[in-house]
């Protein structure tokens, strides 16, 4: 088959290790499927026992945030996510800190506490975030998560806490 005028072929999924989503959303595909079958379980517990469901898209994309950052040894961002707000460019710079936030609030909801921060702080700067970029990535996904930012990250303090995994 001819390429059009002007295309490129792509790289495949297997060549990048990178499977792109609509909008510039790209996930890592050689992630311990570990993590995603463990947090997989965790949601779907969380949600069944508890009665919240969340848009499939919403529970894939905190599902996938939750296995990325089982990797990461350190991934508190530098720096401070005062600093990374303040100087926000890029729609991928915005996606970036609301992830960060939603991952502190979710996993660590005391974790503010420490430097007189309430939860509410990265509350908000999580959601303006996702806010900021809705605008040029996935606007269905980060409206929907800017939109319900608490609940999303209650959420996933329920699915780690309350489960019978980490009682």
């Amino acid at each position: 088959m001819a390429t059009p005028h002007g295309f490129e072929p792509r790289p495949t999924v297997l060549e990048t290790g990178m499977l792109p989503l609509h909008y510039g959303v790209v996930i890592n595909i050689f992630m311990n499927n570990h993590y995603i079958t463990a947090f997989y379980q965790l949601l779907q517990e969380a949600s069944e026992f508890y009665g919240y469901e969340l848009p499939k898209y919403v529970e894939s994309y905190i599902l996938l945030l939750l296995a990325d950052h089982m990797e990461k040894s350190d991934w508190y961002p530098k720096p401070s996510i005062a600093e990374n707000y303040l100087t926000i460019q890029t729609a991928s710079d915005a996606k970036h800190l609301g992830d960060e936030c939603l991952f502190l609030c979710g996993v660590f909801p005391t974790f503010g506490k420490q430097r007189g921060m309430d939860i509410g702080y990265y509350i908000n700067i999580g959601s303006t975030s996702y806010s900021i970029a809705s605008r040029s990535l996935n606007p269905e996904l980060f409206t929907a998560l800017s939109k319900n930012f608490e609940f999303a990250s209650k959420f996933i303090n329920i699915a780690l806490r309350e489960t019978n995994y980490f009682k």
